[in-house]
């Protein structure tokens, strides 16, 4: 880093150690909270305003905003299914265990509440949790959502990620076969394409809505 000299160093919340060790080394910091769709609008703005490209950044925000009410707008007065959101797990292995999952107050569950669902898992103590496969049946999601950006490097696909579940068949997203792996690029990155996402998982927990033309 300090033979790149950058103008500016970007950091998430947290690394108050680090921002100490570049300030000694005279490098010039700001903080980008990724953390949900407000902080991740917020950051845009400080981010152009910093950057000299405030009205560009002005100008993303309120498409996002705009594209994100367009979604929201979609789903509107329909019943809210409860969803489980799967970052991570042993995949491929036919078991089903020891799942990570998007509590409330994250990033996902932000967009899970735009998207017309509801979060099965209702803790507040943890943001990212570990579920059992007896806490999986407690809870007993009608859509489950596996958020699985890595999938071709794992050397999986959705059908096989999928099959998985067969061992849990008195789920209700089992027999309902509401069990949907998304696996784009943007899924695990919180920042401007999070309207990617959101749409996404709209359109996975409301097939029914009219989806034309946003």
């Amino acid at each position: 880093m300090i033979a790149l000299r950058p103008s500016l160093v970007v950091l998430l919340p947290g690394l108050d150690e680090h921002r100490q060790r570049l300030a000694d080394l005279k490098f010039a910091t700001i903080e980008a909270n990724q953390e949900s769709v407000p902080e991740i609008l917020k950051s845009i703005e400080t981010l152009g305003a910093t950057c000299g490209a405030a009205e560009r950044a002005q100008e993303l925000v309120a498409e996002l905003r705009t594209r994100q009410e367009e979604i929201a707008g979609k789903v509107v007065g329909l019943p809210r299914p409860g969803v489980l959101i799967v970052v991570d797990r042993e995949m491929g292995a036919g078991r089903i265990r020891d799942l990570y999952i998007a509590g409330r107050g994250t990033f996902y569950d932000d967009l899970l509440t735009t998207a017309g669902g509801t979060n099965v898992y209702d803790g507040k103590l943890i943001q990212y949790p570990t579920l059992s496969l007896e806490g999986l049946l407690r809870v007993n999601p009608q859509v489950i959502i596996e958020i699985v950006p890595q999938l071709h490097e794992r050397e999986l696909t959705a059908a096989d990620i999928r099959k998985d579940w067969d061992l849990v068949p008195s789920l209700n997203a089992v027999q309902e076969n509401r069990i949907h792996v998304l696996a784009e690029s943007y899924a695990a990155v919180p920042g401007p394409r999070y309207v990617k996402l959101l749409e996404d998982m709209a359109r996975v927990i409301h097939p029914e809505a009219d989806w034309g033309p946003l």
